[in-house]
């Protein structure tokens, strides 16, 4: 988006995944660069913008506002002077009419920031379970295929999840799936296992509405921090 000092809205330009995190550094420089051409095609030149702003997806440590700016942002802007940071804190800003609040991303993982009153600012999470977030799509998935395999054996409850997932799959049995999605994280991905969870916690599954109460126990405690 190109603004002018006032705020008005000059341009605004389209592109595909700017996180290096998914598709490289030059893959995503070049979808910022078709951008930032889009939102200023037959305006000023970008050597003439005054500062430029980005809130990225896959800046989370030092590394990424090291690398980042250095395969991305400079051999776009030049010389224009420019803010980095992680997208959850777009989101923190275009969602909030003040410039302070909190902001909670639950989609494939979870990321949460928060600015108060003062401009002191707060990022929780964003690593992965691994390094302890417990919310989004890619946990929910997890557990919706443990409780399905362990319903399956006999070691978990009984629960809807394993017939829906049998029928996004296409395969009979969870032995058949898992041939496919033993491996194939991609595959796996592509069923939308998340939407059958709420689905199943909709019709009263309890497996089911014990995944989602946990996620939901996850971003109250991240809210809170």
């Amino acid at each position: 988006m190109a603004l002018e000092d006032s705020g008005k809205v000059l341009g605004i330009g389209h592109a595909g995944c700017g996180s290096h995190e998914a598709i490289g550094f030059v893959r995503a420089r070049d979808a910022l660069d078709a951008a930032i051409r889009g939102a200023g095609a037959g305006r000023k030149p970008l050597r003439d913008a005054r500062f430029a702003s980005f809130c990225l997806a896959g800046v989370d440590i030092q590394h990424d506002m090291v690398h980042v700016p250095k395969e991305m942002l400079e051999p776009i802007l030049g010389g224009v002077a420019f803010l980095l940071k992680n997208d959850a804190f777009g989101c923190l800003r275009g969602g909030t009419r003040d410039p302070f609040g909190i902001m909670i991303n639950c989609g494939s993982g979870q990321v949460a920031v928060g600015r108060n009153r003062e401009g002191v600012e707060i990022r929780v999470g964003g690593y992965g379970w691994d390094f302890g977030d417990f919310g989004g799509g890619n946990v929910m998935t997890q557990s919706a295929l443990a409780a399905v395999v362990r319903a399956d054996d006999g070691r978990g409850a009984p629960t809807a999840l394993l017939d829906l997932i049998l029928q996004a799959s296409g395969h009979a049995t969870i032995p058949d799936f898992l041939e496919k999605a033993y491996r194939d994280g991609e595959y796996v991905r592509s069923l939308g296992i998340p939407r059958l969870v709420f689905r199943s916690s909709a019709a009263g599954d309890s497996v089911a509405r014990s995944i989602l109460k946990s996620v939901a126990e996850e971003m109250a405690v991240t809210a809170n921090t």
